[in-house]
């Protein structure tokens, strides 16, 4: 898991990034996107504490759009009991915030790496 130093990160701020580098690279935002919640999911999935069960196995990343993706998981009885409220996903949110700083950029990166493959 990355080290943002401590300090929080605003949801917004995470959308801006992506927004920012997503004008700059239009041709690799949807599979920066994709790859970006790739990783937040999975990174999720690793935090997720092992107890949660189904809750790890139940993690998705889908495409709704072009350049959006969404990501999650799946089984909501188990999302709710073990995130103490549907409302506040903490493991997804925890992925995103600390690790926005890098995974976002890692992701566009990746997907100009890719594009030449």
């Amino acid at each position: 898991m990355a080290d943002n130093g401590g300090t929080s990160i605003d949801m917004r701020e995470v959308q801006e990034a992506f927004r920012r580098l997503a004008r700059q690279s239009p041709a690799l935002a949807d599979r920066a996107a994709q790859l970006a919640a790739e990783a937040f999911q999975s990174e999720a999935e690793i935090i997720a504490p092992v107890i949660s069960g189904d809750l790890k196995g139940s993690g998705f990343v889908e495409r709704i759009g072009i350049g959006r993706w969404r990501f999650g998981f799946g089984i909501r009885y188990a999302a709710a009991a073990h995130e103490r409220s549907t409302q506040s996903p903490q493991y997804l949110l925890r992925a995103i915030k600390d690790n926005a700083r890098t995974f976002i950029p890692g992701a566009f990166r990746r997907a100009f790496e890719d594009q030449g493959r």
